[in-house]
């Protein structure tokens, strides 16, 4: 597909902005990242999981990585991927900067990969530097972006999806524990959380990529789980924690 000219220069690669939704966005589609592009791509996805609290991130280097949500703070990703459109305004508004001990709305503008999120379902307004992938509402796996994706309702479905729209076949997951146990995420998070309400939340996560789980197989997709502790067993195990 060919980029649409335009005189910004705030943005050198954009997934895609059109909306599932009826409402506008201030988006252009400045060069399309497009289908395909991550063919013969070997991609880890970072979830949030309390198990990779102390794995070095260092030993992705040279395979592509899709972060999500707050990820993009500790790892350096290609995509940063995230389902919920309120976190945009929490990180923008330096609401996280205490809790994290850093400025992560500065952060945030100098991270060097895609900032990406599914388009929200409601009208919201991001910011230039962000990034809009279309929302595909029933559950399917798409393998053309331009189509859209089906992000469910959790970033690290969302993020896998958007792995196999971009082409990979050969995708690994780190961090999707589906359960915690001291904390909910390997990193700060959000502030305080009731770890037991997050559980029911996650294990509903689970139950959705189960759910998917036999479409992606179909399609000749392998994904691999790399906690064999995780409560996540459609895939198969293997082990890069230690």
């Amino acid at each position: 597909m060919r980029p649409i000219k335009t005189d910004f220069s705030y943005q050198k690669y954009i997934i895609s902005n059109r909306s599932h939704d009826n409402y506008a966005n201030n988006h252009r589609i400045i060069e399309y990242f497009g289908s395909n592009s991550w063919c013969g791509e070997r991609v880890f996805i970072i979830g949030g999981g309390e198990s990779i609290k102390d794995f070095d991130f260092n030993r992705l280097k040279g395979y592509k990585v899709i972060t999500t949500n707050l990820g993009f703070l500790h790892c350096n990703s290609d995509i940063n991927f995230s389902m919920d459109s309120r976190l945009y305004d929490k990180i923008i508004k330096g609401d996280l900067n205490e809790i994290h001990q850093k400025p992560v709305n500065e952060l945030w503008k100098q991270y060097k990969g895609i900032r990406c999120f599914i388009t929200p379902q409601e009208p919201k307004t991001f910011g230039n530097e962000t990034c809009l992938v279309k929302r595909i509402r029933e559950v399917a796996v798409s393998r053309d972006l331009d189509s859209g994706i089906h992000g469910g309702k959790n970033s690290a479905l969302g993020a896998m999806m958007l792995a196999i729209a971009l082409g990979s076949t050969d995708i690994y997951l780190l961090g999707f524990d589906m359960k915690c146990q001291t904390q909910s995420h390997f990193h700060k998070g959000y502030g305080p959380r009731d770890l037991d309400a997050f559980n029911i939340k996650l294990s509903q996560y689970k139950k959705e990529i189960e759910h998917i789980a036999p479409l992606i197989a179909h399609q000749g997709i392998k994904i691999t789980n790399c906690n064999p502790n995780s409560e996540l067993k459609c895939f198969a195990y293997t082990s890069l924690y230690q």
